[in-house]
């Protein structure tokens, strides 16, 4: 008897604990993608980048900012690399499905943040504003219902989505589907010496 009460117990905390989550889901699907640059098709993101569902708190940030600088005020939901969805095997797209969250990181309510990053000085950040950008533009709570929901990122309903890092385009190689989402580049320190270096040597030889 003892025995049974307690896996009774057990499968009453499962089910609560379970209760407690919530998901969302988040894509690129079809036409728009994500590049370094719109000048060329190879320069759309590859695996060693992720997009990284979650919210930010809003602080402003310039074309200077980091991953450090974003990730200080970054509540992370969860992530996927690129090249994992509908258009698997191409470059510049992702697929996020089934994102879990715990009531207990106090998103309900706030909007959903997107943030591409390759964990260095290439990065983007935008939310979703309106429902343009899907039913689950906002977090919910476990006991919502649904509560579930999912964002895109197309040409369809880029008008749902606020960029406070990078750019976005409908022109460049990817133009025929739509555009592309442009990430903002900060250079490595060691590119940026030697780009230093080599305008010092081009005036130098230009007095003399």
């Amino acid at each position: 008897m003892k025995l049974t009460l307690k896996i009774a117990a057990l499968l009453v905390a499962s089910c609560g604990l379970a209760s407690a989550a919530s998901s969302i889901s988040a894509s690129c699907p079809l036409d728009m993608d994500f590049t370094t640059n719109t000048s060329s098709l190879a320069n759309e993101l590859n695996s060693t980048f992720v997009a990284k569902i979650g919210w930010y708190d809003g602080t402003a940030l310039t074309t200077a900012s980091a991953f450090a600088d974003i990730n200080a005020h970054w509540t992370a939901v969860g992530q996927a690399a690129f090249s994992t969805g509908t258009m698997a095997g191409s470059n510049g797209y992702f697929n996020a499905p089934g994102l879990t969250y715990a009531d207990a990181l106090g998103l309900a309510g706030k909007n959903v943040w997107l943030w591409v990053t390759n964990g260095a000085g290439d990065n983007l950040v935008m939310q979703a504003t309106s429902a343009t950008a899907g039913p689950g533009y906002k977090f919910h709570l476990s006991t919502d219902i649904p509560n579930t929901g999912a964002v895109q990122v197309d040409i369809a309903n880029k008008a749902g989505w606020t960029l406070a890092l990078g750019t976005v385009t409908t022109g460049g190689a990817n133009s025929a589907n739509g555009g592309s989402y442009v990430l903002n580049v900060v250079p490595e320190p060691s590119a940026a010496l030697l780009g230093a270096f080599g305008a010092l040597a081009l005036l130098r030889r230009r007095r003399a």
